[in-house]
């Protein structure tokens, strides 16, 4: 493991100390974890891919969210559900328990794109995915993202979130930390929002 020499100014190392002390280690050990756990954050590129590029994920070709709701095979998640217009999938880092992103069927971009019954169908999904979730997970808040500056296809991430959890008063990175599940854990958890959806919430 390599070290590195970092300076800091006094008022930011006081606050930095307050708060490994709140957390119970040493300054050196909060400042490593920091850095770990955002690293992620600190190398994502800091210019948008070249036009060519994202104009042709913009159309469609060669996407990789359209590819995996042909194969059924979501490298990120595991399949929970088909809905109306959409299919909702629990994705693989739990970080956030219950994270999951419900996927527009066929590809398009943005929702305003969408004709009125379509956009109607989705949020209703949308709704019945995000209500499915909190039931299953009970959450404090529920979130819903709808980005898709990577990949242009259509989709919103569903997060719920927990009163104590990293990031209070702002929106929750759901890659921050990787925490993968056993096998049936996965199952269980797909399984419980599946029989709350085949009850009909919505």
């Amino acid at each position: 493991m390599k070290e590195i020499k970092i300076e800091l100014d006094d008022n930011l190392v006081s606050k930095l100390e307050s708060r490994a002390s709140e957390l119970g280690v040493a300054l050196d050990a909060f400042l490593a974890q920091a850095i770990s756990q955002n690293a992620g954050r600190l190398v994502r590129p800091k210019k948008w891919m070249p036009p060519e590029i994202w104009n042709a994920r913009v159309r469609g070709d060669d996407c990789q969210d359209c590819v995996h709701l042909a194969s059924g095979d979501n490298p990120h998640g595991y399949k929970v559900a088909e809905l109306r217009v959409s299919q909702l999938d629990l994705m693989r880092n739990q970080f956030v328990a219950g994270y999951c992103v419900l996927y527009f069927r066929r590809h398009v971009v943005e929702p305003y794109e969408l004709g009125e019954a379509e956009r109607t169908q989705y949020f209703e999904d949308l709704t019945q995915a995000g209500q499915a979730i909190a039931e299953v997970f009970e959450p404090t808040k529920m979130n819903y993202q709808i980005l898709g500056n990577l990949g242009p296809h259509l989709h919103c991430h569903i997060q719920p979130r927990y009163f104590g959890d990293s990031e209070p008063g702002w929106p929750i990175d759901p890659y921050k930390e990787e925490v993968l599940l056993a096998p049936k854990e996965y199952e269980k958890r797909v399984r419980a929002i599946q029989r709350v959806l085949e009850r009909g919430v919505a």
